[in-house]
């Protein structure tokens, strides 16, 4: 389940920079707000586990449209000084939210309101709507090259090609590592044909945007830069371990140690 939130927040942090050249920030934001309300209300009537985690990953695409919005508020509004303190309490707000959402949602379900865990993301959701939408009106006025002319012109100009390679690769490497060793072994033919065809995917997405796309949105050109390499890989180890310890902790307090939802929650 949490794997497939992440493949719709993974698949479309790149690509709505592109969706706010063709439809602009605001309006690109307000559907990233309803995609991930009506799905996150949707997903609390699921009726099966599988069911839920395809809601999910609906979850995690206008999550995704909604944080990477608010990347270009704090982008476009902070000078180069100040820049990176709003980015780390960017991280440091998300990263309490989730601790709280643990704790709340622990207690809910103990009592038995497990579903109100789900509604709540619809007025915590007005949030992020009332601070942002004046910063991106602002942004929308200054409008950029690309949404220049007409609607269809300016959606032939949007990397397709490359949206689906990304996507397909976040989906078979994260369904891949997730699967292998437990519904699927290791050697098996599904573990490994999602493993591998998600790799080529991703050298495929990386090939497109360097030598076919002629508006990436993945600027290869970041791969040259030493400091952006570094942040990559320790982001990487960081988000592994916090992930881990967000999700597989309450986890095995709930099997292993058979406590209730509050305590793994806290």
């Amino acid at each position: 389940m949490m794997a497939s939130y992440l493949i719709g927040y993974v698949g479309f942090i790149l690509p709505t920079l592109r969706l706010n050249d063709v439809f602009g920030r605001t309006a690109t934001f307000w559907f990233g707000i309803a995609l991930f309300v009506v799905f996150t209300g949707v997903a609390g009537h699921a009726e099966t586990a599988l069911r839920f985690a395809i809601l999910r990953a609906f979850q995690g695409t206008g999550a995704a449209i909604i944080t990477s919005n608010a990347l270009q508020v704090v982008g476009a509004q902070t000078s180069d000084r100040s820049r990176p303190l709003f980015v780390g309490a960017l991280a440091a707000a998300q990263l309490l939210g989730v601790g709280a959402a643990h704790i709340i949602g622990g207690k809910l379900a103990v009592d038995g309101h497990f579903r109100w865990g789900v509604y709540l993301a619809a007025p915590l959701a007005a949030a992020p709507a009332i601070l942002c939408t004046p910063a991106l009106v602002r942004l929308d006025q200054i409008a950029p090259a690309h949404r220049k002319g007409s609607l269809l012109s300016r959606l032939m100009k949007y990397d397709l090609v490359g949206t689906v390679l990304l996507v397909g690769a976040a989906t078979m490497l994260t369904s891949g590592l997730t699967f292998g060793g437990n519904e699927h072994a290791w050697s098996s033919a599904t573990t490994l044909c999602l493993i591998v065809f998600g790799s080529v995917s991703a050298v495929l997405f990386l090939l497109w945007e360097k030598l076919g796309a002629s508006h990436p949105i993945f600027n290869t050109l970041w791969l040259r830069e030493r400091n952006l390499q570094i942040s990559m890989v320790s982001v990487l180890l960081i988000s592994m371990t916090v992930f881990a310890s967000a999700v597989f902790i309450p986890i095995m307090y709930l099997t292993a140690r058979t406590k209730t939802t509050d305590v793994a929650g806290r």
